[in-house]
């Protein structure tokens, strides 16, 4: 009874393990992206109220850009965090919309230097979530350098072993030709 008791604490607490950790991972990923918002969100009130200036329409309309960005990024990241951060899918879809991508108007970033830097965090936080939430993308090199090893391990092990097996014969050679015949009577 005691051991079924133990089972039982031990299951639930691997369980609440993971869901604690999984917690962890969505709010270490979620947080920056909330953070640059409520920085763009600052800057675009401090130049509106005049504490920094006032800043061209292009710069507006590049914050209001950016800002669209993250409202949908943090507001779908639940729901989309695996598919909209799984870089296979990513790559899949631009393959597949390829066409489409080089019709799209492009991007034009102002001088402005904060806006730069708003839209570099975004971009490495994009790129942090989609390491994040591709579990083998970060693994995958580790995986390879297994194989790697192990086939090296493995060619060491048959050289090793062809060795042995080249001194064993030689040995049974030598052994045939210089130890002196018994007579058998």
């Amino acid at each position: 009874m005691i051991y079924l008791a133990f089972a039982c604490f031990c299951v639930f607490f691997v369980f609440c393990w993971l869901q604690n950790r999984e917690a962890k991972k969505h709010d270490s990923v979620l947080f920056p992206f909330c953070q640059l918002r409520r920085d763009v969100m600052r800057y675009r009130y401090e130049a509106v109220m005049g504490m920094r200036g006032s800043y061209s329409r292009g710069e507006r309309e590049a914050l209001r850009r950016l800002s669209r960005e993250l409202d949908e990024t943090i507001h779908n990241y639940k729901k989309h965090k695996t598919v909209m951060f799984n870089l296979r899918k990513i790559i899949k879809y631009i393959q597949k919309y390829r066409h489409t991508l080089k019709q799209a108007a492009p991007i034009e970033m102002t001088d402005n230097h904060s806006i730069q830097k708003f839209h570099a965090r975004f971009a490495y936080l994009l790129a942090r979530a989609c390491v994040a939430y591709t579990p083998l993308i970060r693994w995958e090199l580790a995986l390879r350098l297994m194989v790697f090893a192990g086939s090296f391990i493995w060619r060491i092990g048959k050289m090793r072993m062809q060795y042995i097996l080249r001194s064993a014969d030689t040995l049974r050679e030598y052994g045939r030709r210089h130890v002196p015949e018994v007579a058998t009577a």
